[in-house]
């Protein structure tokens, strides 16, 4: 079974589909029938390999999910697509160009799902894009084909959609009501054979269909401490890195910096802090364990969950913002006592206050409330022991931040 690649295509004999569609189109009662990602579909895979360039058709055959990389996920109703690393060897000159040290072919792996009950019917494909991470040097896209069984597999009918970016993706065409046609639909991800230990540079892509629960919004709270000049901003993954120089980040005191976005959560990130009239871009250490590793376009790596959070770095280090003191009173007539099951906020004048976060030195929001929060009651907690916490409330629209250690 061969499956044709959009570069190796021919130009279809127009007159012989113009005919074949004439000679059955008094016979179609077409409907309109709308598909989505829907992981519990019996998805397939197929390989085509090209030479280096990707010009000359090497040969296809059907692989295995995880020899695509493709990773199905019913928990969360999502598919993660990848480049291809199973055929990396650089003992094997078939898949290793010594030279450049890169490899050796350019594959085109296609996930899919057949199914030959749709004949007859105008077909839309659509889903949503929820990650976006992949290298400039591959291309994805969803599509649509129709195979002709009784021709050798050939392609009588292809449809796709390029994907570029986060967001809704929809392909749409018409399937020929004719007997032994095969409709296909599904992914493709294409571009050379590439090192595993690369994996993480090259970034993915990940999709969802219409059913599936979507990646929840959440707001990521970005702050910078001691950067150089101003402006400050904040430029990263979520935007496909397409806004340069990047969100605008506003002084909050301490020499620090404060952006707050909605982002769809429970998926990695990659950012960087820009500062300066130029501007300019941190010039992160690709060997720091808080970035991507990667020695060109090194960016900080930080991983979301489903809850707000807030992510706190000084400039051009992995170090957390350095809070004041401990146990230092705030400005207002207040102070706060934290302990591992309980936080109280004591004031002998307010009877609450606006806003309440714990956070733990790595930036990461383990508690927070939204006022009014009462004064002089305790709020049940589950802390660590022996732990520093940053205790940050909120009142009129002015934040005082402390240091704990909880002991106890």
């Amino acid at each position: 079974m061969k499956h044709k690649n959009t570069k190796q295509m021919k130009t279809m004999k127009r007159a012989v589909l113009l005919a074949l569609f004439v000679a059955f189109s008094a016979h179609i009662g077409k409907a309109q029938t709308t598909i989505t990602v829907d992981t519990g579909m019996n998805w397939v895979a197929y390989m085509n390999v090209f030479d280096s360039v990707g010009v000359n058709y090497m040969f296809g055959s059907a692989w295995a999910l995880p020899d695509v990389k493709t990773i199905v996920d019913p928990g969360n109703g999502s598919m993660n697509l990848h480049p291809n690393f199973s055929t990396w060897n650089t003992n094997d000159p078939y898949w290793y160009n010594s030279v450049t040290g890169k490899g050796n072919k350019t594959m085109e792996a296609n996930t899919f799902v057949e199914d030959t009950t749709l004949m007859g019917q105008n077909l839309t494909f659509q889903g949503f894009v929820d990650t976006f991470t992949l290298d400039t040097a591959y291309v994805s896209y969803a599509f649509i084909k129709v195979l002709d069984k009784n021709n050798n597999y050939a392609t009588v009918l292809f449809k796709q959609d390029t994907i570029t970016a986060t967001g809704a993706f929809s392909v749409a065409d018409s399937i020929p009501n004719l007997p032994g046609m095969l409709t296909q639909y599904g992914f493709a991800v294409y571009g050379i054979n590439a090192d595993p230990a690369l994996e993480s540079t090259l970034g993915k892509v990940v999709i969802r269909g219409n059913n599936a629960p979507p990646m929840p919004m959440i707001n990521v709270t970005f702050r910078v401490q001691a950067a150089d000049s101003m402006p400050v901003y904040v430029f990263g993954s979520w935007t496909n890195f397409g806004n340069w120089p990047g969100d605008t980040m506003a002084s909050i005191g301490n020499d620090t910096y404060e952006r707050t976005l909605s982002i769809p959560g429970n998926q990695p990130i990659e950012f960087l802090y820009v500062h300066g009239v130029g501007p300019t871009k941190e010039a992160m250490d690709s060997t720091a364990a808080c970035t991507n590793m990667n020695s060109q376009y090194t960016n900080r790596l930080a991983t979301l969950g489903t809850a707000d959070t807030t992510i706190c770095f000084r400039w051009e280090t992995c170090a957390s913002c350095v809070p004041v003191g401990i146990k230092e009173r705030t400005k207002l007539d207040m102070d706060v006592l934290v302990s591992t099951n309980y936080i109280n906020v004591l004031s002998g004048s307010l009877v609450s206050v606006d806003g309440l976060e714990i956070m733990d030195l790595t930036g990461r929001t383990v508690f927070s409330a939204i006022g009014p929060v009462p004064t002089n009651e305790r709020i049940n907690l589950n802390l660590k022991k022996n732990t520093f916490y940053i205790i940050r409330v909120t009142k009129e629209g002015v934040q005082h931040t402390v240091k704990s250690l909880i002991v106890d």
